[in-house]
């Protein structure tokens, strides 16, 4: 087990996750691991001018290449800059690594200027938050690091690096975190379920989030809608989840508001009850605004297929079923919705769609096939 200081223990232990670029915005409590960067010279340090910057990089770059990202900023009040951005990351599911330097642990006691409680401070908008007070727990806590990020449902994590952590000498393995296997594929009972209660639906509206784009299933939600006939209402759109230009796309869906049940009754066939489904697909939202005192009699009905949801105000969705958390849930609800047929934009199924292509198409053998080859494919 080889020897070394735990700044060369945290650099090698990027280097070995495959990190290539760090973004930051440096100071004096980052000056131990800058110092032993610059005997890693296959890792580019690139400088932004202020926090918030940093970490709106590395959140684009974590978006753009599909892999964990590594921000460096600088303790208290360099984070404070940067939470903003870092708030942008937890919600849009990126798989960032938020790090800081902190004051030595024999100083924090007397409260140092700048300093503080790092972890606090970040723990609400990661998976995960830690600080590291022994140069040993180094290779540990980036192998949880990097696993945390980039495990569905991704997201950011931070750590923190007091300076005597980083100058202590320790013994310590370069270890990288193992490999995902995130691929899954939905319950088909589930699938089934949904298809039929979306098939009978006169009024499909399908409520889509970022997780869409992150697994790759653009195509697949196209096919959707359009097989329903279904409006598509973007809950978040930090990701392109959906053509802005279909005919079907009814663009941003408020569900924090009570006046959203308004927004989706002003779509609606006829008159009296609704007679409409709600498919999630996957979201990290709330779903539809309903005060405690307003009965269900709408007829509404909601079919799951995300994370976090409930009501606004904290009322949980009981929806009737799972529809699937990755490109092969959207597949195979694709096929189950229209018994073999695909409508045209706008139409409904069973009124004038055209049959599938002769074999059943890609879409049918997609129900059952890989899974997405996106990052964020929603673990069970």
């Amino acid at each position: 087990m080889p020897r070394m200081t735990g700044k060369h223990a945290l650099a090698q232990m990027l280097i070995a996750e495959g990190t290539e670029h760090i973004f930051g915005n440096p100071g004096t409590s980052e000056t131990p691991f800058l110092d032993g960067l610059q005997d890693y010279p296959q890792i580019k340090y690139v400088q932004a001018l202020q926090e918030g910057t940093a970490v709106g990089m590395a959140d684009g770059y974590a978006r753009a290449s599909g892999r964990p990202a590594f921000a460096n900023i600088h303790i208290a009040g360099g984070l404070a800059n940067g939470i903003s951005a870092l708030y942008n990351a937890y919600r849009g599911g990126t798989p960032v690594i938020l790090t800081a330097g902190n004051s030595d642990t024999r100083m924090l006691l007397t409260e140092p200027v700048l300093s503080g409680s790092l972890v606090e401070m970040t723990s609400q908008y990661t998976k995960w938050s830690a600080e590291i007070r022994h140069a040993l727990d180094i290779p540990m806590v980036i192998r949880r690091a990097f696993k945390e990020a980039k495990t569905p449902p991704t997201g950011p994590v931070f750590l923190s690096f007091p300076w005597d952590t980083l100058d202590e000498e320790v013994d310590a393995d370069i270890i990288p975190s193992s490999p995902g296997y995130f691929r899954s594929r939905p319950d088909m009972d589930a699938v089934a379920h949904a298809s039929e209660l979306l098939s009978q639906a006169e009024n499909p509206v399908i409520v889509i989030g970022d997780r869409i784009a992150q697994s790759a299933a653009v195509p697949e939600m196209v096919k959707v809608a359009e097989q329903l006939g279904a409006k598509v209402y973007a809950a978040a759109y930090t990701e392109v989840n959906f053509p802005t230009s279909h005919s079907l796309f009814g663009g941003m869906l408020n569900l924090n508001s009570a006046a959203t049940r308004q927004q989706l009754a002003a779509g609606r066939r006829g008159a009296g009850r609704w007679h409409q489904r709600l498919l999630f697909l996957p979201i990290r939202a709330r779903a539809i605004h309903r005060p405690e005192h307003q009965a269900d009699s709408s007829g509404q009905q909601r079919q799951g297929s995300g994370e976090d949801l409930s009501y606004g105000g904290g009322h949980p969705v009981r929806p009737q079923g799972r529809f699937g958390r990755s490109v092969p849930g959207i597949r195979s609800g694709y096929v189950g919705t229209g018994e073999g047929s695909r409508c045209h934009p706008g139409c409904h199924p069973g009124r004038g769609a055209e049959p599938l292509p002769s074999g059943g198409g890609a879409e049918s053998q997609g129900a059952l096939g890989p899974a997405s080859h996106g990052r964020r494919a929603h673990d069970a």
